[in-house]
């Protein structure tokens, strides 16, 4: 019979057969990252202020005064895949233009755009995409010697363009994609509805990648209107007949052509400046007097004190990027406007 003596004094060495601590399950590891997300989100290392930037689809028939209205955002770079330019030949001292002869060329100012950090350019038009997406499909039929898409490269051609549109959209800078039209019958109600102008999927996918979506068109004067002027204007809101978007639910149904008066209503003009200058954004509500400095935070008092020595005056000029606001008749177009466009009544 065994006795105490007999029996091993206990080691603190595992045993061989003992089994090694499990890895942490994968819900395990996905509420820690959490976990750590929310502590440095309340340390203040998150977005707390979304940059006066927008992303846009414009899409209108030709002639209508797409280009020229791209020509209006703050420091434009105009990646041209259309012999388009003539319309802006007047302003080409504000817009520098690159020709996107291939593919490859969009591939090549996208990278530069994402590497440059000079603030040289505050947006990016890409004119057209639908032109851009052609020569995509152009590469795709000379790479496999084909006379005409197939489906599967029809498939590749919709996956390239979701994602050379999320990485334009990634820029932080203002990003417009041009389009021409695409008309589709509506099967239920039997009317045609105007889309972006691409192939495949995307016509029906791109108002989900930008922030707002613009139809221009123009209404060219009756023989019984006294204002014989052609008036131009981009419909934003979602119509029976054309596709609309506003994420930021502050443009009008029918806005004029202007880029600085859509970042105006959406951002607020102090923001807008501020931008500009390369200074943090301040509200709406910021002074703006001349010779005025600015309040402290804590203190909101109904004017701005007057300027101490010392202070830092607000800067009287405005910047280039905010325009004073249309003028009667030259903003948003008559209800009768948006009529006559949705029923294809535009002209070039």
């Amino acid at each position: 019979m065994a006795t105490a003596k007999d029996k091993k004094a206990p080691t603190s060495e595992p045993s061989p057969t003992t089994a090694p601590a499990a890895p942490k399950s994968t819900r395990r590891k996905y509420v820690d990252q959490t976990q750590q997300f929310l502590e440095e989100a309340l340390l203040g290392k998150r977005v707390t202020e979304i940059p006066p930037i927008i992303k846009m689809a414009l899409y209108g028939r030709a002639g209508v005064g797409k280009t020229v209205f791209a020509s209006t955002m703050p420091k434009p770079l105009l990646l041209a895949a259309e012999s388009g330019t003539a319309s802006i030949r007047d302003r080409m001292d504000a817009v520098t233009v690159i020709d996107v002869k291939t593919y490859d060329d969009l591939l090549l100012a996208l990278e530069f755009l994402k590497k440059d950090t000079s603030q040289r350019f505050e947006s990016v038009i890409i004119d057209s995409l639908s032109e851009a997406q052609r020569k995509f499909m152009d590469f795709l039929m000379d790479s496999h010697e084909k006379a005409n898409m197939t489906l599967d490269m029809y498939g590749e051609c919709t996956t390239e363009m979701r994602r050379i549109v999320r990485e334009f959209c990634d820029l932080n800078i203002n990003v417009l994609f041009i389009h021409s039209v695409r008309d589709d019958k509506d099967e239920e109600v039997g009317s045609i509805v105007h889309k972006c102008g691409m192939v495949g999927r995307m016509a029906d996918e791109m108002p989900h990648y930008v922030d707002v979506v613009g139809y221009m068109a123009v209404r060219s004067p009756g023989p019984k209107d006294e204002d014989q002027t052609v008036k131009r204007f981009i419909a934003v809101q979602p119509m029976p007949k054309y596709d609309g978007k506003d994420r930021f639910g502050k443009l009008d149904r029918l806005m004029p052509p202007d880029f600085a008066i859509f970042q105006k209503m959406i951002f607020g003009e102090a923001q807008v400046a501020a931008q500009s200058e390369g200074a943090p954004a301040k509200s709406e509500e910021a002074p703006a007097a001349q010779g005025a400095s600015a309040p402290p935070a804590e203190a909101a008092p109904a004017q701005a004190p007057p300027a101490t020595p010392g202070a830092r005056p607000v800067p009287t000029q405005k910047p280039k990027v905010v325009a004073p606001a249309a003028e009667p008749g030259e903003g948003a177009a008559a209800p009768a406007a948006e009529s006559q466009a949705a029923d294809g009544g535009e002209a070039a």
